[in-house]
Formats: C-alpha cells, sequence, structure tokens
C-alpha cells in the first residue's frame, strides 16, 4: 500500500464557493487524516442542501499544531474568519491544516442520488478515503471539468 491515500471531505457550500472561487486554498481539520498526505488528491462533497461532488485538487501540504500556530500558517487561505476559526477549534489544543492547489471543478456536479443509483456511495460525515468503486466512478463518468488556477499541470 502506497503512503497515502485519496479522500472525500464534507465542505459546507459556501466554502466550496471559497474553494472553486480561488480564494480558499487550505482545508481545516480538528483531527489528522492519517493517510492524506502531499500528493493525496482530496475531492470535495459538498453538504446539504447541494449533495453533490463538486471538485477536487491536490494536496500540497499538512501543517499540524498548536491552534494559534495554525492561524498564523492559514488565516489568508482558509476563508473563514478569526472569530470564526477559534469557535471551529474551540476545546482542541491541535488541528491540522491541509493546503492544495491544481483545483478541478466538476462542470456536471455529480449528485448524491446520480452517484448511488451507479455505486453504493455515502457521503462522509467529516471525511472518508476514496474507495475502489468510488475511483472507477471519478475516472470513467465522461464529466468535463473546468481548472481553477494559473496552470493545468499535475492534473490527478
Amino acid at each position: 500500500m502506497s503512503d497515502y491515500r485519496d479522500a472525500i471531505f464534507s465542505v459546507r457550500p459556501e466554502f466550496v464557493k471559497l474553494i472553486l472561487g480561488g480564494q480558499k486554498t487550505v482545508e481545516l481539520r480538528r483531527t489528522v487524516p492519517m493517510y492524506v498526505k502531499p500528493g493525496s488528491t482530496i475531492y470535495f462533497w459538498e453538504t446539504s442542501p447541494e449533495s453533490r461532488l463538486a471538485g477536487y485538487a491536490r494536496v500540497t501540504a499538512i501543517a499540524t499544531g498548536d491552534v494559534k500556530n495554525l492561524w498564523t500558517a492559514a488565516s489568508a487561505r482558509c476563508g473563514t474568519r478569526r472569530g470564526q476559526f477559534y469557535r471551529y477549534f474551540d476545546g482542541a489544543a491541535k488541528g491540522v491544516a491541509i493546503f492544495f492547489a491544481n483545483v478541478w471543478e466538476y462542470d456536471n456536479k455529480p449528485t448524491l442520488s446520480e452517484m448511488q443509483n451507479v455505486i453504493a456511495f455515502t457521503p462522509p460525515q467529516s471525511f472518508r478515503y476514496v474507495t475502489r468503486a468510488d475511483k472507477v466512478f471519478f475516472q470513467l463518468r465522461p464529466v468535463i471539468k473546468t481548472h481553477i488556477g494559473r496552470s493545468n499541470h499535475d492534473r490527478p
């Protein structure tokens, strides 16, 4: 097994909009996904009311540590204000910032019902690792994608 795995992250619609708009390039989490590492592909599952697969990106770096230090490292790129950041991490001594680049948006975003008609897809609560069935769906489904950013190199 490789050192890293691809994952699907549940992300609220307002943050998906920032990701796809290029303003958010850091995903914040209270716990470290053990096998998500630089080189992993992360897929963005847009939560209710949208309930659809919005896009994906390549993980470039991961920072873990003290919440105060995370704010310093990620504040300019995490898509949240200081108060909201500290409320999210309330009670946590440590957190994780997952930096990503090469964002691709699905032009025809697969919905929950569409995915469940093809594979036994279960959206993640927070995140989950990509299964073989997910990979087949992602790779074989003819969807047009739009690259967000300056270059389309390193396309997953």
